[in-house]
């Protein structure tokens, strides 16, 4: 017998909120998310345009932030990535969720969305996979939360495309997989994306 470490996921009953120790942000259902979008992009647009995220030394310049560099302000790694414009500025911000009916897997989209948000992205895209995102649980309620604090215009929170937030959801991963890749390819059509 090992005394090795076990990670389990947070995605179980009884969970309550943060990553705990010996476990991950994920569980089998995301990382299939992340992999259609990610296989997507890296077989239609992997350039020097694509980037999994941006370091802390890259945001500190880019906020032009008076902390000094010890001051170690986090990194910015959405899950699908940052598509950037030819300037190297973000343009479209690809974000992938997975919320079964209970608990909140979206409890650092907003912290993600304020970095996008700040560095003046035209498309911040969300795709929420799972019964979360149905019938007012949870993680339905904090986007539609966010619709109304940053884009109170809008009637409907999910499949718009007016406005910086994208929201798209599906309850299986099949149904996902099979609309993705052309959610990519629009959303970067509507931020003015050019291969």
């Amino acid at each position: 017998m090992t005394n090795a470490t076990v990670q389990t996921s947070q995605r179980q009953d009884g969970f309550n909120g943060g990553i705990q120790m010996g476990t991950v942000a994920g569980g089998a259902s995301s990382r299939k998310l992340d992999s259609v979008a990610h296989s997507h992009i890296a077989r239609n647009h992997a350039s020097p345009k694509w980037r999994k995220g941006l370091s802390a030394e890259e945001l500190h310049a880019a906020f032009g932030s008076a902390l000094p560099p010890t001051s170690r302000i986090g990194g910015f790694r959405p899950d699908g990535g940052i598509f950037m414009d030819d300037g190297e500025n973000p343009l479209v911000v690809v974000e992938c969720k997975f919320q079964g009916a209970v608990g909140n897997a979206i409890e650092r989209w907003y912290k993600n969305f304020a970095v996008s948000n700040r560095l003046g992205v035209k498309r911040y895209v969300t795709f929420c996979l799972g019964d979360g995102f149905f019938d007012g649980n949870t993680s339905e309620r904090i986007l539609a939360t966010a619709v109304a604090i940053y884009e109170p215009e809008k009637e409907d929170i999910w499949a718009s495309d007016e406005g910086v937030l994208g929201f798209y959801r599906w309850r299986t991963v099949e149904e996902a997989q099979a609309e993705i890749p052309a959610l990519i390819d629009h959303n970067l059509k509507l931020a003015g994306w050019s291969a």
